[in-house]
């Protein structure tokens, strides 16, 4: 966060996403800032990124055990995303 501008970061169904609010003159240079950041961190902690492997795959795992209407909810959000 910086003067008003704030960012979020996160995972969709389709990738990653970035998500940047506020508004401010220098937005243009805070979104180039937070981008190059992103692309080139580098994880410090090898077990905090399996952790991390680990809980999405036992989540994406975990779809197959879900109830009937909580597919139909996932799927129904697939069709009607707009591409990108």
């Amino acid at each position: 966060s910086l003067a008003g501008l704030s960012y979020a970061f996160g995972l969709t169904q389709r990738g990653v996403l970035l998500s940047v609010s506020g508004f401010n003159d220098k937005l243009p240079a805070f979104i180039e800032t937070v981008a190059s950041a992103v692309v080139t961190y580098v994880p410090n902690d090898e077990g905090k990124l399996a952790r991390a492997k680990d809980i999405l795959s036992r989540s994406l795992k975990a779809f197959d055990f879900q109830q009937p209407y909580q597919h139909a909810a996932a799927y129904a959000q697939q069709v009607t995303m707009l591409p990108s």
